[in-house]
């Protein structure tokens, strides 16, 4: 059997949904981080409300941005994985706007201890992800993709999936903003930047294949989220080390903002070209070894991936992936309450310890 016919087969089972999981054979994710996040439905609406009180003129500016970009249907957006009291009203801004029904996680391992795994996605076998008060199924496109990709490129991993926390901030609001959805979450692992690349460029011919069999189209009913924090500044530390170039005083809070700054306006905003991305990468990691940071985002391998891949995706249909910032915050701009949780998650940051945070919507 040739490999093109192998692949037709796999593409037809997978686009009607032949291949998907029995009902009976259930496995979820369990929800494990009710302090930072939410442990109630009646939390969000909470929180939400408290958005409208406290941040109403940032969370309205941000909106604009987005109905003043055409649509307001993103395609590709990144968003923060953090407690929610630290990041806001970004979490609604940009989530607000991603209304396809299919949606690409995109994460970092932030949480697993497991450093074993290097220049591979990973990918998990639950056929659920659950939150507070629900679950939110994953898409057997998720199979259909795996399928197609090399190998070598991937591995399954469930445990990593269960520990790692940073895709599980997202799944409150995704069921919040929209009903009858489904997920298919990947985590990238460090990497160095060409295998970056080359994966990226694998996945998006994968999900052009994928989504014309389904008929899905980019933004309507298909988009990628990626999550990832920006600088992790001051005292904690990120990769066995603590970064604080600046000092740890108000000053230096606003000189790294500002360093924050100029790396989502020169790499994340505007037109997106594989050198952007690239060029990130270098900036946050060693160029001779990945697994040295230079400047701590979170997301320094989510978000080149996340950005390759959306790119050479949109590519093939001759489109170009632009990005609009909606909001920058850190944890010192940012506390809106969520009644319940103040007795639980009682540690405030400060000027030795912050973290920054932004949203970026793409079309």
């Amino acid at each position: 059997m040739t490999k093109s016919l192998l692949t037709s087969i796999i593409l037809i089972l997978f686009g009607f949904g032949l291949a998907a999981q029995p009902k009976e054979n259930i496995k979820i994710r369990r929800w494990t981080d009710s302090c930072r996040f939410v442990g109630k439905a009646w939390q969000l609406d909470s929180f939400v409300r408290n958005i409208g009180r406290t941040q109403g003129e940032a969370y309205r500016n941000a909106k604009a941005i987005s109905s003043g970009t055409g649509r307001n249907m993103w395609g590709l957006a990144i968003c923060p994985h953090d407690a929610y009291r630290d990041v806001g009203y970004l979490y609604p801004a940009i989530l607000s706007g991603v209304t396809a029904k299919h949606l690409l996680l995109i994460g970092t391992m932030d949480g697993s201890k497991d450093i074993s795994i290097t220049n591979r996605l990973i990918f998990d076998s639950f056929s659920h992800w659950q939150y507070p008060y629900g679950k939110i199924p994953v898409s057997d496109a998720r199979e259909a993709i795996m399928h197609l990709l090399p190998d070598s490129s991937y591995c399954v991993n469930n445990s990593i999936h269960q520990d790692a926390n940073a895709l599980e901030a997202l799944l409150p609001f995704i069921a919040y903003y929209g009903k009858g959805r489904d997920i298919i979450p990947i985590l990238v692992a460090p990497s160095y930047n060409a295998r970056l690349q080359q994966t990226a460029m694998d996945l998006a011919d994968v999900l052009a294949k994928v989504l014309t069999a389904r008929g899905w189209v980019w933004g309507r009913d298909f988009a990628i989220i990626i999550t990832g924090n920006a600088v992790m500044y001051g005292e904690q530390e990120q990769a066995g080390i603590s970064i604080n170039p600046y000092g740890l005083d108000s000053a230096a809070h606003g000189m790294a903002m500002n360093y924050d700054y100029d790396l989502i306006n020169t790499y994340l905003t505007g037109p997106m070209m594989p050198m952007k991305a690239g060029g990130l990468t270098l900036i946050t990691t060693k160029k001779e070894d990945y697994r040295i940071v230079k400047w701590p985002w979170s997301g320094r391998f989510s978000i080149p991936f996340g950005l390759y891949t959306a790119y050479y995706f949109r590519k093939k249909s001759g489109n170009e992936v632009r990005g609009f910032l909606l909001g920058y915050e850190t944890s010192l701009t940012t506390q809106i309450p969520i009644p319940g949780k103040e007795k639980e998650c009682p540690l405030l940051p400060g000027l030795n310890k912050w973290t920054g945070h932004f949203a970026i919507g793409y079309r």
